[in-house]
This record gives C-alpha cells, sequence and structure tokens, in this order.
C-alpha cells in the first residue's frame, strides 16, 4: 500500500436531528478514545440539510457533504445509505487504504485496531445477528429473493459460503451485517452495491412476487451486499470480526454466554441502536467502569445527565441571583434536607422554605460555587439519580464573603412530571477533614473537659 494514503476514513450518514445528535457523539468517541486512529478523517453525509445540516459537529479533520441522490428516486429502507457508500467509495478511492462504514447508533471505545484491514484481507465484517426469516438457510433450497439476487452476481446458492448468525447460530448462506464494515474502496464494491440495489427495487415483477415482506424489504440492501462480496472476495479475503468491533450491545441478553462480552470497556467498537434512550441506558445492560461511566454520562442522548447535572448545580448556584422560584421547583414536595449540623434537617418544601426566610435578607447572596468530582448515576427505570461530590459554596453577608470548602455532597433527584427534583440531599464532613473552625466551634469543650481531668 501506498505510505501516504489515509489508515483508516471513517463515513457515517445522517438523515435527521436525532442522528445528527448520535453522530456527534459517536465522532467524540473516535476522538477521544480511537488511539492511533483518533484522528482519522470522518466524512459525514446528509441526506436532510433543512431538519439536519449537522452544523452542531464541528470537529477537526470532519467533512460534511450533502449526499448526492436523485429525488425521483422511489423511497426505499436503507436507500439513502446504499448511496452513501457509494458515494464515500469515489471519494476515497485513491486516498485511503480502508473506508470504515459505521452508523450512527455506535460508539467507538478503544482504538479500532479491527477496522485495519490486514495486506492479504479485503473486507472486515461479521455475519448477521439474525436471520429474520431473509437469511437462505444452509439446507434449504433457493428462493425467489435470494435466486434473483444470486441471478445478478453469477452465484450459484450451493457455491456461496455458510456463515452462522450471531444470535441465533442458524447457518445461512453468506449473509452479512452491514452496521459497520471496512473495505478497500478501490475495489468498487460499493458502486456495485448500489447499481444492484437499484435494479431490484425498480424490479416490480421482484417486489411484487418475491420482496414481499417487511422484513425482506428492510434488509434487501444487506442481502445485495452480501452476494457481491461474495461474487467478488474469496472467504480467505475476508476479515471476521471478533466480538471487540461492532458488537451489538442490543442483543447482549440474546447472546449465549460465550459470545457475550462482560464488560464494556473491553469492547473496540458497538452498536446500541435504540439502547441508549431505553430506561437505564447502556449502563443497565452491561457493566461500565471509569472512564467510560462519566464519558457515557456526559453524552448521554437522552439529556438526563445534563438536566440532572444543572438540577444539582443550581441547587446551589440560585444564590448568586437569589431567585427562590426557580430554586423551590428544583426541590420535591416531600424532600429531606440533612446538612452540615443537626439543626438542618428539612423535611418537605413547606418548611424548605421556612428555612430559606433566612436568606431573603438583602444582605445576603451567593458569590460562587464548585463542584468537584461529581459522579452522577441512573437507576435502571432511567428516572432515579444519585450522585456525590465535593462542592466549595461561598455567598457573602454585607459584603464579607465566606465560604463552606471540600464539603463532601450526596443527594438523590427523581423525575417528577418530566422534571427532575432534589428527593434527598446531604451534606458532611469526612471525620478526618473537618475544618478547623468548626473544630474549635463544636468541639472545643472535650477539649477543654480533656485538659481539665490530666
Amino acid at each position: 500500500m501506498n505510505s501516504i494514503l489515509i489508515k483508516l476514513a471513517f463515513v457515517l450518514l445522517v438523515t435527521s436531528p436525532e442522528q445528527e445528535k448520535q453522530a456527534d457523539i459517536l465522532i467524540q468517541s473516535i476522538r477521544d478514545f480511537g488511539g492511533s486512529h483518533a484522528d482519522s478523517p470522518v466524512y459525514l453525509f446528509v441526506s436532510n440539510t433543512a431538519d439536519a445540516p449537522c452544523k452542531s459537529i464541528n470537529y477537526q479533520n470532519t467533512f460534511i457533504i450533502p449526499l448526492d441522490i436523485n429525488d425521483s428516486l422511489p423511497e426505499y429502507l436503507f436507500l439513502e445509505k446504499v448511496f452513501a457508500c457509494a458515494q464515500a467509495e469515489n471519494l476515497l478511492k485513491g486516498k485511503a487504504e480502508n473506508l470504515v462504514w459505521i452508523d450512527v447508533d455506535a460508539l467507538v471505545l478503544n482504538e479500532p485496531d479491527e477496522f485495519y484491514l490486514d495486506k492479504d484481507k479485503r473486507i472486515a465484517i461479521r455475519p448477521v445477528n439474525l436471520r429474520n426469516n431473509v437469511g437462505l438457510l444452509a439446507d434449504k433450497p433457493t428462493n425467489l429473493y435470494w435466486q434473483k439476487i444470486y441471478d445478478y452476481t453469477g452465484l450459484k446458492a450451493v457455491n456461496v459460503p455458510v456463515v452462522e448468525t450471531l444470535v441465533e447460530n442458524e447457518k445461512v448462506r453468506s449473509y452479512l451485517n452491514c452496521a459497520t464494515f471496512s473495505i478497500r474502496p478501490e475495489l468498487g464494491i460499493l458502486n456495485e452495491w448500489k447499481d444492484l440495489f437499484l435494479l431490484l427495487i425498480n424490479d416490480k415483477e421482484y417486489q411484487d412476487k418475491a420482496c414481499t415482506t417487511f422484513n425482506q424489504k428492510l434488509f434487501l440492501h444487506q442481502a445485495v451486499l452480501s452476494a457481491v462480496v461474495v461474487s467478488r472476495i474469496n472467504v480467505n479475503e475476508i476479515q471476521w470480526f471478533s466480538q471487540k468491533a461492532g458488537y451489538p450491545l442490543h442483543h447482549h441478553n440474546q447472546l449465549a454466554a460465550n459470545k457475550r462480552v462482560m464488560q464494556l470497556n473491553d469492547l473496540e467498537s458497538v452498536i446500541y441502536e435504540k439502547l441508549w434512550d431505553s430506561p437505564g441506558g447502556i449502563q443497565g445492560v452491561i457493566k461500565v467502569d471509569e472512564p467510560l461511566i462519566s464519558w457515557l454520562n456526559k453524552a448521554d442522548t437522552t439529556g438526563n445527565y445534563a438536566e440532572v447535572k444543572y438540577a444539582i448545580e443550581q441547587s446551589i448556584g440560585w444564590a448568586i441571583e437569589k431567585d427562590f422560584e426557580a430554586m423551590y421547583k428544583l426541590w420535591a414536595d416531600d424532600l429531606f434536607h440533612f446538612w452540615l449540623t443537626s439543626g438542618s434537617k428539612i423535611i418537605g418544601l413547606d418548611n424548605f422554605k421556612k428555612h430559606s426566610e433566612v436568606w431573603k435578607d438583602p444582605g445576603f447572596r451567593g458569590t460562587r460555587y464548585e463542584f468537584r468530582d461529581l459522579r452522577i448515576m441512573f437507576s435502571g427505570s432511567g428516572d432515579v439519580a444519585w450522585y456525590s461530590c465535593f462542592l466549595d459554596d461561598c455567598g457573602s453577608f454585607n459584603g464579607e464573603e465566606s465560604c463552606l470548602e471540600n464539603v463532601f455532597q450526596t443527594g438523590v433527584l427523581e423525575k417528577r412530571d418530566g422534571h427532575w427534583v432534589h428527593v434527598l440531599m446531604h451534606g458532611s464532613y469526612p471525620i478526618d477533614k473537618i475544618p478547623e473552625n468548626y473544630v474549635r466551634q463544636f468541639y472545643s469543650n472535650l477539649f477543654k473537659n480533656s485538659d481539665e481531668t490530666k
């Protein structure tokens, strides 16, 4: 290979505002965890420039490209994806060693070495997760659906290699998953894929008699790619993904124990589909350790992390503007508040409002605050969050500032009527970190009594 070629070029497609947000997070994951490939170019194709122009995406070496597709073409599932792959192949031919297609509902979590093809390999890919009543069982005769595809690609079913579906362990004629794959762009395979896909979706007889079910239409693009790959690439030229690459997290609980990866941190790349927006998100499915816990929370597509973080910060920060009504909305009616001293125990919002009267003194105002080591976790249901942090909270009274520093703060929030509210907040000091002024204020008698008995 020419040493000046790009080693990996990532290719993505965005068709909606939701996918724009997913693409942003995916690119961030490449930049943060991609190792030696972190700065690889990303080619982001956009089909809906009005609703999802991807103006929010601003990363170096990322190129936003309008999808070149004829409006007169019939609407068909995954047509835009096929066109994006073909357009990217034309763009990267002679420029990149490896074209890496990756759906936007994916993440890169470690250096993605399995995307980089060995010298004698032409594609890196995996078999499908499920047959979905589309894949041709190895011991069954060819049906109309597959026969037409094989006719166009010059294949005989008996010569098509057999693979095993990941989840069901069913043996089928080569049927490949195209959520993510890596391929040599100079082969022209992706343009052949587009050409054959167009032939089949415009073949009325085929659509009416052979491609009749929803799943057959949904996965036609995948079936066509599988046949084109087999017709152009020998089995020994395929670099099969291990479980570390393109791991189907959405099927995690369906996988046999010997195929299941137990910790997210061990994976190079993952497909999550709708998991992130489901209760509990990714962390409700698989074990996750730092630094991924914090990274996932900050990147959360549901917006819950950002909303909870804001509620935590404004439970202290409200005092700068002294917006009492906004502050009260951050608390549940049945709140429990227990701060540094015994007299700070408060139960219920009405009592909290009475307690807050002292802060209405014109001489008082918050001045600054800082949360350090803030860790936020979510329940499996996704509607309860708990956190811990170290807090500095400073305010002034009649122009004289005083601060609480390094308070160990914990709390619990619940999502009620669409809003996150505190149901519990507690502040304390570790026993070996109590500030000297508090020791003198609250424990001086203990030392005095001890000295008198000596």
